[in-house]
């Protein structure tokens, strides 16, 4: 059994040396999940501008759907557009920093291939079911696609996927680390 001293130690000698790896590997997931959820788009046209809601205070923590919150403010550069919700942001760089922190973990798992195994790229299939919970939003795209049942098991299981990914991915935390060999 591996002891919290342990796994701190763990995380941080393997984010010392694989850092890099972790902030790439972080900050795209963060884009792939703002993307997968609608709040970073690629629009039809070119503008730059920067909008606010009438009424932000009462949308701050407004939720969508679960999981999912409203955007207050539209940030617009050319085409790409980000649609900026605290609770969005917080929930994507708290999947983020789980998926940085795998990402150096494997990383380092690699470099130790004595102490990790195959095993260590299991890490990140813990971002996938977080990932999937951005797509409930287009659920109703998808429902006039792939037809209605499919589109509402979407929004129905919305809800569970992101507690599942975060867990995956605490769990994959904690399995990548039990593999890496701290230096004393």
């Amino acid at each position: 059994m591996m002891n919290m001293g342990n796994f701190k130690d763990a995380i941080a000698f393997a984010w010392k040396k694989r850092w890099l790896i972790g902030v790439i590997a972080g900050v795209a997931y963060l884009l792939l999940y703002l993307f997968a959820i609608g709040d970073l788009a690629i629009m039809k046209y070119a503008a730059t501008e920067v909008q606010v809601a009438s009424n932000w205070p009462a949308k701050l923590l407004m939720p969508r759907a679960p999981f999912l919150f409203e955007p207050v403010i539209l940030m617009q550069v050319h085409r790409l557009a980000l649609f900026i919700s605290p609770g969005n942001m917080v929930l994507g760089a708290l999947l983020g920093t789980l998926v940085a922190l795998n990402a150096a973990l494997i990383a380092q798992g690699i470099a130790q291939p004595k102490t990790c195994g195959a095993r260590s790229w299991a890490g990140v299939l813990g971002s996938v079911p977080s990932l999937f919970s951005g797509l409930a939003c287009c659920a109703p795209a998808l429902a006039l696609a792939l037809g209605t049942t499919l589109g509402g098991a979407l929004i129905a299981v919305r809800g569970v996927l992101f507690p599942l990914g975060a867990v995956l991915l605490a769990l994959s935390l904690w399995w990548s680390a039990r593999k890496v060999r701290v230096p004393p």
